[in-house]
């Protein structure tokens, strides 16, 4: 997360001039299938993120490995 995703009264922010890109991943078995649990769990995850930041048009989304849809 970032101070703009929770503001603190008092405190600025201000836009980067450049991308500093990240990516994150969820590891499940691969001799077992994904959940529709689990996967509500990873699409939120991947959700809150992108509604809480500021959008970012120079960001990919990675590959997607096995066991995720």
């Amino acid at each position: 997360m970032t101070p703009a995703a929770l503001p603190v009264e008092g405190l600025v922010t201000r836009p980067l001039d450049l991308v500093i890109p990240f990516c994150w991943g969820v590891v499940t078995p691969e001799t077992q299938p994904v959940s529709a649990l689990l996967e509500q769990l990873i699409n939120q995850l991947e959700a809150i993120p992108r509604e809480a930041l500021p959008p970012s048009n120079s960001l990919r989304q990675g590959p997607k490995g096995p066991g995720t849809p």
